[in-house]
């Protein structure tokens, strides 16, 4: 199971390494990086593919290489992704700059559409055009019915009843939180708590760890997600796989 939600978690894992002048992808740790020749891959290349829909009608793409060479190949990045349509150019996206001069980032892009069953495919653009890439389908999402928007929930008396549809799905499901507090600010867990399918769960105020006395926006985080089937030219080494995420924001009074 590829187990990667989002691109914090692909970066936590993976060293990104230079190419001039470009910049490479995400690189593996301890992989011996060679270039590649046409469709020929180095024998340890490897592809992690994230694709994310949180409900803003778009699909997000993010994949990292560990072939440095592949950012070399052309200004737009050497990975294209489609939802059906026409194929878009995964251009290289610099996050932040190493104090060595390193570019670290990713090949990303965004695809109209995020229904559920969308089959998302991602292929370099050395592959052979008869290879069908990487393919994934959006699992279905879990919409979030309660709490409401913007309600108003007491630490001290109440607990927090998440429901959602459709249930019983077979996909994995996890929840997390983040949350803005007058003295703490927390982002949302890289991997969050695995969640039995029920369309329901009840979450104690405690387990959102908030300051004592103080009233906090609480983002809470549902998500749903599966793998894949990597392009063949990797031959299993790397993944690829999508996540439907919804979210609510509440308020959490002491």
């Amino acid at each position: 199971m590829m187990g990667t939600w989002n691109r914090r978690m692909m970066r936590s894992v993976l060293l990104v390494l230079g190419c001039a002048p470009l910049v490479a992808g995400c690189i593996i740790v301890n992989d011996n990086i060679k270039d590649i020749a046409g469709t020929t891959l180095d024998p340890k290349t490897k592809l992690e593919i994230n694709i994310v829909a949180d409900g803003t009608g778009k699909t997000h793409v993010e994949a990292c290489s560990s072939d440095a060479s592949l950012s070399c190949l052309e200004i737009n990045g050497p990975i294209t992704a489609s939802n059906g349509g026409v194929f878009v150019d995964l251009p290289f996206v610099v996050d932040h700059v190493e104090a060595d001069g390193t570019k670290v980032g990713s090949f990303m892009a965004d695809l109209m559409g995020d229904a559920d069953g969308t089959e998302i495919t991602v292929k370099s653009k050395a592959t052979a055009t008869a290879d069908p890439g990487s393919v994934v389908a959006l699992p279905k999402a879990p919409i979030i019915a309660t709490p409401a928007a913007d309600a108003m929930i007491s630490a001290a008396t109440d607990t927090i009843k998440l429901t959602w549809s459709p249930s019983g799905e077979t996909d994995r499901l996890e929840w997390t939180s983040a949350i803005v507090c007058p003295s703490k600010t927390t982002e949302p867990a890289l991997q969050g708590a695995a969640v039995t399918d029920t369309g329901t769960l009840e979450i104690l105020p405690k387990d959102l760890v908030l300051p004592a006395g103080e009233t906090c926006s609480v983002e809470i985080i549902l998500r749903r997600g599966r793998d894949g089937v990597l392009e063949k030219a990797f031959q299993g080494r790397g993944g690829i796989a999508a996540v439907q995420s919804r979210s609510v924001t509440i308020t959490v009074t002491p």
